[in-house]
Parts: structure tokens; sequence; C-alpha cells
């Protein structure tokens, strides 16, 4: 995709009207993928943060749970990106109190993946140790769907070193 041109319609979007929250937050996720796919782009995360911080502030949570979760999902993972695993925790720590799935079981694998290294990260080996096997039975239902055996290993690895980090 054009990330430089999808860019610029969100950010013309956004200058027509700030007060929607789904345009900062499209435009977040664009700032993000261009970060992760672009070609030597950087700086991208650190816009990403503010635009999803910006759609979180406009979001009603009340009408929009999902949208909130996402959100806090998607910090998250920008969080992660940067290195900031103590940050990327505490909007894993949000998120995690809506009973909201993602939708597909690979996002959530990620999420939970994710989850469990900003806790290892930041020390909270119990959390990890959580959050690593909730990855490890998303893992394993979608081993029976034919997934590869590579993530598996990934989790069950990050989990044996989490609880060595704990002493068990």
């Amino acid at each position: 995709p054009d990330f430089p041109a999808i860019i610029d319609i969100l950010e013309r979007a956004v200058g027509m009207d700030e007060g929607v929250s789904y345009f900062h937050q499209t435009l977040g996720w664009a700032y993000e993928q261009y970060e992760q796919l672009g070609e030597g782009a950087s700086g991208f995360l650190e816009k990403a943060i503010d635009a999803y911080l910006a759609a979180l502030q406009l979001n009603d949570i009340q009408q929009h749970p999902n949208v909130e979760a996402n959100l806090l999902l998607n910090l998250g993972n920008a969080y992660v990106g940067l290195g900031n695993f103590s940050e990327a925790l505490q909007y894993y720590q949000r998120r995690d109190r809506f009973e909201h799935p993602a939708r597909d079981t690979q996002t959530e694998l990620l999420y939970r993946k994710h989850y469990g290294e900003a806790a290892f990260k930041s020390r909270d080996t119990d959390v990890a140790i959580a959050q690593y096997h909730q990855a490890l039975d998303l893992a394993m239902q979608k081993a029976e769907g034919g997934s590869t055996a590579a993530v598996t290993c990934e989790i069950l690895e990050r989990l044996a070193l989490a609880y060595q980090e704990a002493g068990q």
C-alpha cells in the first residue's frame, strides 16, 4: 500500500474534523503500519501513539467499549515496538479489564504473547506466566486448525524463561 498517500488523506480528514475518534484511530494504524512495513520509515510509532491517545480521549467508552479495547491494544503494541515494555504493560492491563477478546484467535494470541513479553521485561513474572499460558492455549487451538509449531515453540521457550526467572 501507498502509506504516504494514505497518511496524507487521513491527516487531511483529521484536519477537517478533529472530533472524530475513528479518523485518529485509523491514522494511528497507518502510522504504525508505515513504520513496520515502510522502508526506512522511523518516528511513526510515536505518531501512532499520539493518534491513538487522541482517539482514546475522544472515544465514548459507554457506547464503544470494543473501540476502547482495540485502542488500548494498539497502544500496547506500539509501545512494545518502541521497546517501552512498562508502558506497554500498563495499556495491556487496562485492555485486559474488558471482556472483549479480539475478533480472531491470531490477534488474541499475539496480544497475549506481547502482554507476556511486556510483563516479563517489566519484571512481573507472575503476569508473564499467566499471559504466556493463555497464549499457549490459543496456540494449541490454532494447532488443531493446522497452524505451525513455530509460535507454540516460541511461547513455550518464553514460558520456561519466565518460570526460571520466578525461581520455579
